[in-house]
C-alpha cells in the first residue's frame, strides 16, 4: 500500500527479497516506482484498511 518505505519493509521483514545476490541488491532499481509514489500520504488518523 506505500505506508511504508522500501528500506522500512525490508528492514522489519514485510518485504524479502530471495534470489542471487547481483540481482537482490539492485532491487529498488528493476522494481521502478508508482506513478503515484509522489502522492503524500494521507494522515494516520485518516487512512481506511491500515
Amino acid at each position: 500500500m506505500g505506508w511504508s518505505s522500501f528500506e522500512l519493509a525490508i528492514e522489519q521483514e514485510d518485504l524479502i527479497i530471495e534470489g542471487p545476490k547481483e540481482l537482490t541488491k539492485i532491487t529498488k532499481q528493476w522494481l521502478g516506482h508508482s506513478s503515484v509514489a509522489n502522492i503524500k500520504k494521507a494522515n494516520l488518523e485518516d487512512r481506511i484498511n491500515y
